[in-house]
Parts: C-alpha cells; sequence; structure tokens
C-alpha cells in the first residue's frame, strides 16, 4: 500500500527520542538512548523534526558561501516545526549554547555559522501560506524562486527583489536585499508589513510597526542577531506583462556616473543597474547603464523621454 507522507511529517517520524536524548555537560558530549542513564544528562525534548549530530551533517554546515569563516556546530535542528525552534532556543539557553539559524548559507564572514551550538536549518519551514493582492504570507525557509512560481500567476511579485531568487526569505530579510529596483522601492525589507520571530528566550512573537516595534527594526537587516524570522508577511504589486531592457553604452566613467545620477534621481524607470565590460575589439572598458521599464501593450515606453538629454554613446 502506497502512502504520500509531507516533508514536515517524514521528519517528524526522525524524532529526536529514539538516538539524541541528551547533552552531557560534563563531557559537552550528546547522549544517546543507549546510555541515556548517564550521570547529570540535560534531557533534549521531544521534537517534531530532528536533531542532527552526525558528523557530515555538523560539516556541511560549517561553512558559507564566503570560504573564509569554518566554524562547525554541535548538532543541526532541522525543525518540523515553530515549536520545534522554541524549545530548542530555550535549551540552548539553559545550557549556555549559541543558536544560529540559517537559510542557504550565502553568508560571506561566517554569520550563518555557529562554533559548538546549534545550527537551525530553516529549509524544512518553507511553506506559502497565503497570497492576496497585495502581500503573501511565507515561512522564513522558503526561497523566493518558489514564492514568485505562485505569486507571478496571478501577476504580483514584492516590489523589490533580490537579483539571485534562490535564497531565502528568512535569510535575504536578516540582511536587507537590495535589486535594482531598490533605488525607487528601498530594500526587501522595507516591503515587509509584518514578521514572526522566536527570540533568545524561545518566544513567539508577531511584529510589526504597531506591535513588538524595536524588535521588528532590530531583526530586519539585524544579521541573524536578534531573533529566527520564522514567517514574513511581504507586499506585493501588480506586475506588467512586459519590460523594455535598455543598455547604455559609455567610453568613459565620469559621463556614465553623471548620467547614471540623472537616472536615478528622476525614479522614471522600474529597474536600474550600472555594469561594466571589456570591448575586445576596440581594447577598451565600456560603461553600461541597464534601465528596464514595464509596460502593458498597445502602449510602450517613450525612449526618447526616459532618456533625454543623456550623453551615452548612440551607436
Amino acid at each position: 500500500m502506497q502512502q504520500n507522507v509531507s516533508r514536515r511529517r517524514f521528519l517528524g517520524g526522525l524524532a529526536v527520542g529514539g538516538t539524541i536524548v541528551g547533552l552531557n555537560p560534563l563531557t559537552n558530549l550528546w547522549v544517546t538512548s543507549a546510555s541515556a542513564h548517564a550521570p547529570g544528562t540535560l534531557p533534549v525534548p521531544r521534537l517534531d523534526g530532528v536533531l542532527l549530530t552526525d558528523q557530515a551533517s555538523r560539516e556541511a554546515v560549517g561553512q558559507d558561501v564566503g570560504g573564509l569563516v569554518f566554524e562547525t556546530p554541535r548538532a543541526v535542528l532541522r525543525p518540523g516545526s515553530v515549536r520545534d525552534i522554541q524549545k530548542m532556543m530555550r535549551y540552548c539557553l539553559a545550557n549556555g549554547l549559541k543558536v544560529a539559524a540559517r537559510g542557504q548559507g550565502h553568508t560571506v564572514f561566517g554569520q550563518s555559522q555557529v562554533d559548538g551550538g546549534l545550527s537551525i536549518d530553516m529549509s524544512t519551514l518553507d511553506a506559502i501560506d497565503e497570497i492576496t493582492a497585495d502581500h503573501v504570507v511565507v515561512e522564513g525557509g522558503a526561497v523566493w524562486k518558489d514564492v514568485l512560481a505562485l505569486t507571478m500567476e496571478q501577476n504580483l511579485a514584492p516590489p523589490v527583489l533580490i537579483d539571485f531568487k534562490g535564497l531565502s526569505v528568512g535569510g535575504t530579510l536578516s540582511v536587507g536585499g537590495f535589486g535594482s529596483a531598490a533605488y525607487k522601492y528601498g530594500a526587501l525589507v522595507d516591503q515587509v508589513l509584518e514578521i514572526e520571530v522566536v527570540d533568545g528566550r524561545g518566544e513567539h512573537l508577531v511584529c510589526n510597526e504597531c506591535q513588538n516595534r524595536g524588535l521588528f527594526d532590530a531583526v530586519l537587516a539585524g544579521l541573524g542577531q536578534c531573533a529566527v524570522i520564522v514567517k514574513a508577511k511581504v507586499k506585493l504589486a501588480p506586475v506588467g506583462p512586459m519590460v523594455r531592457y535598455s543598455i547604455l553604452t559609455y567610453s568613459d566613467s565620469a559621463t556614465f556616473f553623471a548620467d547614471f545620477k540623472t537616472l536615478i534621481a528622476r525614479k522614471e524607470l522600474e529597474s536600474i543597474w550600472g555594469s561594466l565590460r571589456f570591448d575586445p575589439t576596440g581594447g577598451r572598458w565600456l560603461y553600461e547603464i541597464n534601465g528596464v521599464s514595464a509596460f502593458t501593450p498597445p502602449s510602450a515606453p517613450d525612449d526618447a523621454h526616459l532618456y533625454r538629454g543623456l550623453h551615452f554613446d548612440p551607436s
């Protein structure tokens, strides 16, 4: 007989009760069910998810994309619920263990690592709970490409997005989140209406501009130092069916930067960013302004107006 089992339920079947049952503070070693009666054992709470202590699992989260810092945790939690994070946060607080939440590990200086503590693998909390005309509610471990796959079915997206969509919601909101539309709408964290977090005491809190405002401001772009983002309510806006992508080319940096500043001040483009490429034919570096304007046919962007008074190479 075949049975379909959700990822979260599967993790629940791997609960730590049958393997890791506690921590021995004298030896700093995890205690298994085979030696559960060791003196001084600090019992681990029963979890919906799984607590991993094998070397491969710990080493896998002991590095990040920066490749500069290497800190191996004592254990890795793959939570099956927000309750798991609360329980283990309280456990770590009581026993002097540090905690770090980890999304896709795209930090560059070890911010998602924790030496000798607990690493929380947020990828197991990836549900997309609600999509309306003006917001989406999503768990912190979801990645943006999966969120967009659903919101774009309704021609909706956050006003600002990061360039690489394979990162987690909680991770990017912990850093700030900048993209080519940030010059006009602010950072990704400026699109957040509300977050749910688990703080260092293991409390599950709702934070917004009216409720727990101080923590709301501290957690967003707080590099994961204030609380773990377990859910976020993010603004959505209509997305036009088409865009026009223009590249303006310059041979000198002074003119490039002057025109770039002009376009930024006007705020007429949907997105804008600069780039640099080498022209092997001319043996020189070329500066480029990349501009994007959204539109709905049969109307179309007026390029002459959008790029008026600029000094790019017309060829």
